[in-house]
């Protein structure tokens, strides 16, 4: 089987980035739902906290999802949706491998401008660092058609309650202002 190349496999990183995203947007959109002049009086700082809360969460949860999913189907969400197949030696990778793949993997093809990633470009065989580290294989098993479709339609879940809660927090300042007008 042939590797993945670099196209697909940064759209399954994108669809799984977007899945994570959220973990941001939907606590986020429900508090500008309920946004008030109490909800601003508590200030940025408190709606600061709760996003570098759920920021750190979402690092450990992403990783825990990373390791069962790559260790029982082969690959994340994402991968799977995009026809992607992570294998070693033609074999699932064990738990253990997932883990070390996932984290330390990940930071050493991160370092020096995500080099370890672009190398995926200029290999041969399409491999990454961190593949090449833990000698895994990205291959591609199926067609893509349902990832590119997925990766579409949660950009715009994303986008449209991202700029939802937005406004929500626009508009609820805009009455407090009103408010404190007419006293």
């Amino acid at each position: 089987m042939k590797n993945a190349g670099f196209g697909v496999r940064l759209g399954a990183h994108l669809l799984d980035n977007n899945i994570f995203k959220l973990l941001f947007i939907i606590p986020f959109y429900f508090i500008s739902r309920s946004a008030s002049e109490d909800v601003l009086r508590a200030g940025f700082s408190s709606i600061m906290l709760l996003i570098v809360f759920v920021f750190g969460v979402s690092i450990v949860i992403r990783t825990i999802y990373n390791v069962y999913f790559v260790s029982i189907y082969g690959g994340t969400l994402g991968k799977l949706a995009f026809g992607l197949k992570i294998t070693s030696e033609n074999k699932l990778l064990d738990k253990k491998t997932a883990f070390y793949r996932a984290t330390a993997g990940y930071a050493f093809s991160s370092v020096f401008l995500y080099l370890g990633f672009i190398k995926i470009l200029t290999n041969k065989d399409h491999s990454a660092w961190h593949d090449q580290l833990f000698y895994t294989n990205v291959t591609r098993v199926a067609n893509s058609t349902a990832g590119v479709m997925a990766l579409v339609a949660l950009i715009m879940l994303n986008l449209i309650l991202f700029l939802t809660s937005l406004s929500n927090f626009v508009n609820a300042e805009v009455l407090a202002i009103l408010n404190n007008l007419h006293m």
